[in-house]
């Protein structure tokens, strides 16, 4: 095989380089988007800009062989941007109230079949208002580690992993995150 038989990424125009470099790795992106976000429209969305970004950015790339490892770092750099804006935060907080369905006790029923009385319902949309607002109060690197962990269900090794940090330093993090939650959760129920 001759040199000029490889694909190089000066060749071709920049559709032409985004279809051939870009567009095969669009199933991996989806995985991993779903992974991140645990939302099928949220990674989506997630896939979506990360796809945008790239052809706007394809210019930047050197090699073929880093395609992967390109394309997953602009989709974590995108999904730590929208959590870091609170957007995740948002959407979540909206989602809450259509998820569960609860009895005048508070047990979680199956299905969302019945519809809480107003006030249980008042009183659940306060609580959730209060924890977003706690949530977004919270120092940047705890509320990330909350968030992956306690709203979107990531085990603390993909944490690490994800955010590169020691295990450890993962669960000192979601430790103390929790606590800060608990005290200022606590000290607003206290208010009068």
């Amino acid at each position: 095989m001759q040199t000029s038989d490889i694909p190089t990424l000066s060749s071709g125009t920049k559709t032409a380089q985004y279809e051939r470099f870009v567009e095969p790795h669009r199933v991996q992106l989806r995985r991993h988007a779903l992974s991140l976000t645990r939302n099928i429209s949220e990674a989506e969305d997630l896939v979506q800009d990360t796809l945008i970004r790239a052809y706007t950015r394809l210019h930047l790339l050197r090699s073929e062989d880093s395609v992967a490892g390109w394309l997953a770092t602009i989709q974590l750099n995108i999904f730590r941007n929208n959590l870091r804006r609170g957007d995740v935060l948002s959407r979540a907080h909206q989602s809450f109230d259509a998820t569960f369905d609860m009895d005048t006790q508070g047990k979680i029923l199956g299905g969302g079949t019945t519809v809480p009385d107003p006030e249980t319902s008042t009183m659940r949309s306060e609580q959730n208002a209060m924890t977003i607002r706690a949530l977004k109060g919270l120092p940047y690197p705890y509320r990330q580690v909350i968030i992956l962990c306690d709203v979107r269900g990531e085990s603390y090794q993909a944490i690490a992993d994800l955010i590169g940090v020691p295990l450890g330093t993962v669960r000192s993090r979601i430790h103390r995150g929790r606590g800060f939650l608990r005290d200022c959760l606590t000290t607003w129920q206290q208010a009068p």
